[in-house]
């Protein structure tokens, strides 16, 4: 039997860089964790949830990297533009999830199978990238990958 699954909420602090010995450097994202637990001390893996960062709203070259209209031969204010969305008589109409203009992040996002470096006085180190802008709330809990 696996053990039971904690999920513990924390505050993301900010980013932080380590210095290898070999001469390297990995980033890090820290998190505050309100209580104690030697739950957490045993990690190895975690899986970190939090809202992303709001972008806006964005076009499709930068919401969906669309490759745009070329720069030449004739192109008039529609260098930017997403181009053709479908066919004439058929289909007759735009396939749903078609890649259009809109708002870009600000939507739950989970990254799974990241690292813990270490844990100490509340805060934990957590290797690579955690969603979400600093101070935003993370929900944080062991993986099995």
């Amino acid at each position: 039997m696996s053990e039971k699954v904690v999920k513990i909420l924390g505050k993301k602090v900010g980013m932080v860089s380590y210095f290898l010995p070999s001469g390297g450097c990995v980033g890090a994202t820290l998190v505050l964790v309100e209580k104690d637990n030697e739950v957490i001390s045993r990690w190895e893996k975690v899986d970190c949830t939090s809202m992303s960062k709001g972008k806006g709203f964005a076009g499709v070259m930068k919401r969906f990297n669309a490759k745009g209209q070329p720069e030449s031969r004739g192109t008039h204010e529609y260098r930017r533009h997403i181009g053709a969305i479908g066919g004439r008589k058929f289909p007759g109409r735009v396939f749903k999830g078609q890649s259009m203009p809109g708002r870009m992040g600000g939507k739950q996002v989970t990254t799974l199978g990241l690292k813990v470096l270490g844990y100490a006085d509340g805060v934990l180190s957590i290797l690579g990238a955690v969603p979400g802008a600093t101070g935003s709330k993370v929900s944080i809990r062991s993986s099995n990958r």
